[in-house]
């Protein structure tokens, strides 16, 4: 009791409610006896389950994913994953099963393995996953760990990733396997579903080993399972043994929901949404809990006007998390739309609106802040790089067709810190973004006033993106670092200090930013920015970044302000290797630019990847470097 007492000093009365009904819920499911999932011959209900399985279904045209797609991709994606085969945060493609110990990441590789399944039948019909395994690495979670214990072996040991089991485990890709099915007609596609789900529940017993350490990923898992079999259920009647099997996890998914909310007092976040819009779209598919549907859909009407700008981004200052939001928004509305007030339906629309903006003609957007490759559901094969996915989405809830000329030119969202120019062949987008998080940071990086700058559809600056979070903590701080980002460096100093061992948060020290359009005409673009993340330990340093665009040419001129004099700074232009020609004096010469700068002190590495997607390294970068002491000027000249 006393170390309950303790970890709730010090918490406001609302905080130590739910701190104390999870520390009851923890100390309750400890002490009693687990009565387990109900025992049944696996062979016999086997073949009863393939028996129903194998009768003529009607035709099917109510499931709400990949609408649009190409045939080959989602039945070729559905035999890798009968197969077992997954390729989730980098992995690769890779067989996911208890035998399998060639896995390796960065030159780690754990080749011990705890469990032993409880396995369905025979190896010919289907093949245990092994969903306590980072299929990275290769770490095992034991499953007989209660959820609070979990993670105190493994946090900490290089290499390990935890959100690996998580993301296999949220059961995204139910969807493909049910896409293929309607697409072939193969009943083996919805075979799979059922013996999958079974497996897992058998396989992960209920409050322990790793998939029930997040309430996000529990949450997001039991959403995907009551879509996927409340579809299924249409066309047969899954066995009474097995069916009651799965309601007894959903009661339990349920139940650790309630007792695990990722809620404080001070800051909810992408985590605290996807624990509330997943149990209110789990919840649609339920005669019962019809009090807990109401409360979700009333915590979502309130989430969104915290969670999100009144300009439209979501309020974590990262391009791609606002992607996962407007999902945990918008699914809710695809399935239940009168359910809920104009005003929630009006900012879920403001939320599309800063997508159809920010969106480049290839469907990705500028990458700033974090990027996990969260999703809610698969909605279509390419969703992760291509957000094109939510013109559907816009158009199935709002009923009109979107006018794409509308979202090209100018356009400032001055509370969110995102400014874009979107004129002929040039698309800047110049990030000046509060820390978010009520100031915590737990998802901005160090990238105030930074741009990204694509030509002709190619990319000239970019932002490196994210790589990993916890599996390597300093592959973490460098692409989060303000020297991995195209903005200045002032003293060799980060805009926000790290704190030390913690990766998901910053030293509060940008509390003050502005963003302003100077000049707009149809011939010129004038921009102007500055923060004040170097503004202390005794210095007054106030950065200042201006754009200027006239024709083909756009000149960034940056200003250090301060009392001080002989100050140190650098500022750097990250651009892809391949068009990267050479340094002449003053000059930086590429296949698609020539950038002329007022200093001489020009250098360049390469040190760093893009990392488009978490966990994934794609192509080398070339990072210059161009010292100089209060003021520079840079003239970009865009290559015709």
């Amino acid at each position: 009791m006393l170390k309950i007492l303790n970890r709730l000093s010090g918490k406001s009365i609302s905080d130590i409610f739910l701190r104390f009904l999870k520390e009851i819920f923890i100390l309750y499911n400890n002490l009693i006896i687990n009565k387990g999932p109900v025992k049944f011959t696996l062979n016999e209900n086997l073949l009863f389950l393939k028996k129903n399985i194998s009768q003529d279904f009607p035709k099917i045209s109510s499931y709400p994913f990949f609408d649009t797609c190409i045939e080959s991709e989602i039945i070729d994606w559905a035999n890798q994953i009968r197969s077992h085969q997954f390729n989730l945060l980098g992995s690769g493609v890779v067989e996911v099963s208890y035998e399998n110990m060639s896995f390796s990441f960065e030159g780690i590789s754990h080749q011990i393995q705890p469990n032993k399944p409880i396995v369905l039948c025979d190896s010919q019909i289907y093949k245990p996953i092994d969903w306590h395994c980072d299929f990275k690495s290769g770490y095992r979670w034991s499953n007989k760990n209660f959820y609070n214990k979990v993670r105190k072996k493994s946090d900490g040991v290089k290499g390990v990733d935890i959100k690996v089991p998580w993301e296999l485990s949220r059961f995204q890709h139910l969807s493909v396997l049910i896409k293929a099915y309607e697409l072939s007609k193969d009943k083996l596609y919805l075979d799979e579903v059922i013996l999958q789900i079974t497996d897992w529940i058998l396989n992960n017993k209920p409050y322990k080993g790793a998939n029930w350490t997040c309430t996000m990923d529990v949450s997001i898992r039991l959403a995907n399972w009551s879509i996927a079999l409340n579809f299924i259920e249409k066309f047969y009647e899954i066995p009474k043994k097995i069916k009651k099997i799965f309601l007894r996890s959903f009661k339990e998914h349920i139940k650790y929901i309630m007792f695990n909310l990722e809620w404080t007092n001070r800051l909810t976040s992408n985590h605290y949404l996807s624990d509330i819009s997943g149990l209110y779209v789990a919840l649609l598919y339920f005669d019962k809990y019809k009090f807990l549907k109401r409360w979700s859909k009333n915590q979502l009407e309130k989430e969104i006007f915290k969670q999100s700008y009144s300009d439209g981004m979501n309020s974590e200052s990262s391009t791609k998390y606002h992607r996962l939001v407007l999902e945990l928004f918008t699914f809710p509305l695809l399935f239940a739309k009168k359910d809920f007030s104009q005003k929630y339906i009006d900012r879920v629309e403001k939320m599309f609106e800063f997508v159809f903006w920010i969106r480049k003609n290839d469907g990705s957007v500028p990458v700033f802040g974090d990027n996990d490759s969260g999703l809610f559901f698969y909605y279509t094969s390419r969703q992760k790089n291509d957000l094109t996915y939510f013109d559907k989405l816009y158009e199935d809830i709002y009923k009109k067709k979107i006018d794409h000329k509308k979202y090209q030119g100018i356009k400032i969202f001055k509370e969110s810190g995102i400014t874009l120019y979107k004129k002929d062949k040039i698309h800047l987008a110049i990030a000046n973004m509060p820390n978010g998080q009520n100031g915590n940071g737990g998802h901005c990086h160090n990238d105030k006033l930074s741009f990204e700058l694509t030509i002709a559809d190619k990319p000239v600056f970019v932002d490196p993106g994210t790589y990993v979070y916890t599996p390597l903590p300093i592959s973490r701080n460098q692409y989060r670092s303000t020297s991995s980002h195209n903005t200045v460096c002032v003293e060799n100093s980060e805009q926000n200090r790290f704190i030390k061992n913690n990766l998901f948060s910053f030293s509060y020290n940008v509390d003050t930013i502005t963003s302003k359009l100077d000049h707009v005409s149809e011939d010129i673009f004038r921009y102007s920015g500055t923060h004040n993340g170097y503004q202390r330990c005794g210095n007054d340093y106030v950065h200042q970044r201006k754009f200027e665009i006239t024709n083909s040419i756009i000149m960034i001129s940056d200003e250090i302000f301060s009392e001080h004099n002989d100050i140190n700074c650098f500022a750097t232009f990250l651009m892809p290797k391949k068009y990267f020609k050479k340094v002449v004096g003053n000059k930086v010469i590429s296949e698609l630019i020539n950038i002329e700068f007022n200093s001489n002190d020009i250098s360049f590495t390469e040190e760093i990847y893009l990392a488009n997607e978490y966990g994934e390294l794609t192509e080398q970068l070339i990072t210059l470097k161009v010292s100089f002491k209060d003021h520079l000027n840079s003239k970009i000249i865009v290559n015709e």
